[in-house]
């Protein structure tokens, strides 16, 4: 006899819909989410809205009404905030005399659940500040190298080449992310970086 599938637990579903965000680096409606969520991360259609509202409830996704249309999205950068905010309830829980340690004791296992993944979202910016100064490095040497071995000089420029060419598929996302922002809600360039906390000149220098 076979026996059924066990279900996914609440935290499950919440933890797999925050790898979407953090893997799509994009933002969707329900509608999206409820075509995607169960395709892509197996969580049943009809939980799916009631799993995007416990995450919204908890600041960890953000949710936004443009025009008519409400637009969910998860940058790292809020799941870091989402930290500091319990950081700052711990503290004041463990002010005060009602707190007991099992409560205490589940605010700690949440907060050093929340602050591995805010050390891996810390190492994911400090690689690309290093790749994009790397390439600034890269672009300096170039003239020195003209004159040296050609095959140095073709290992350099791919080497150079594959850093731009990362970089520009970032911001081919971000272009296309605003064109569509364009399309549909009519942002500007400037009411685009700034809803998202991009500097103006993002695209330039590629």
């Amino acid at each position: 006899m076979s026996t059924s599938r066990r279900g996914l637990s609440e935290e499950e579903k919440r933890l797999r819909t925050i790898e979407f965000y953090n893997k799509s680096n994009s933002f969707f409606t329900v509608k999206d989410l409820i075509k995607w969520l169960p395709k892509t991360k197996g969580i049943v259609t009809q939980s799916v809205e009631e799993t995007i509202k416990s995450l919204i409830d908890d600041d960890l996704i953000r949710s936004e009404k443009i025009g008519t249309t409400n637009i969910i999205w998860s940058f790292r950068s809020d799941q870091s905030n989402k930290t500091l905010k319990d950081f700052e309830k711990l503290k004041t829980e463990v002010k005060a005399p009602r707190c007991s340690n099992s409560e205490l004791d589940q605010i700690v296992s949440r907060l050093e659940s929340d602050r591995s993944k805010s050390d891996e979202r810390q190492d994911n910016l400090r690689e690309i500040k290093m790749l994009k100064r790397d390439i600034n490095e890269i672009k300096l040497k170039l003239q020195q190298f003209r004159k040296s071995d050609p095959t140095l000089i073709k290992d350099k420029i791919k080497l150079c080449n594959n850093y731009k060419q990362g970089l520009e598929i970032w911001t081919d996302n971000l272009m296309n992310l605003m064109s569509y922002c364009k399309a549909i809600y009519h942002l500007t360039k400037t009411d685009f970086c700034n809803q998202f906390d991009l500097p103006l000149d993002f695209d330039d220098n590629i």
